[in-house]
């Protein structure tokens, strides 16, 4: 969404100041690039040995938002719309580590 909308994504949501064209741009290049490290980490994941010590690193990592996203909610009020979507994302995220581990678990097995 971030790349698609940057100014819904950015102005509406976090309310930074995108004064210029260039501003747009370069949340959109953040925005990829932030995409592409993500397909790529599945990628490597799925189809490379001996990544699943990193995946499960980045399980941990995830995990931590979501226990922050959690504990804002509870700390700064239950009003927060985008705080529900982004831990929606982040939950959804860690059950596709999840998978990847469960199915790598099996491709190791094999082996």
């Amino acid at each position: 969404m971030g790349y698609i909308y940057p100014e819904w994504f950015f102005q509406e949501k976090y309310d930074v100041l995108m004064p210029t064209p260039q501003s747009t741009t370069i949340l959109r290049v953040m925005m990829g690039f932030m995409a592409t490290i993500g397909l790529l980490w599945l990628w490597a994941t799925r189809y490379l040995s001996e990544q699943r010590r990193f995946l499960k690193a980045t399980g941990v990592m995830t995990l931590g938002f979501v226990l922050s996203r959690i504990g804002g909610l509870i700390l700064d009020g239950w009003n927060q719309t985008f705080t529900y979507r982004e831990l929606a994302f982040e939950v959804l995220a860690l059950m596709v580590i999840f998978v990847m581990l469960v199915n790598t678990s099996k491709d190791h097995a094999k082996n």
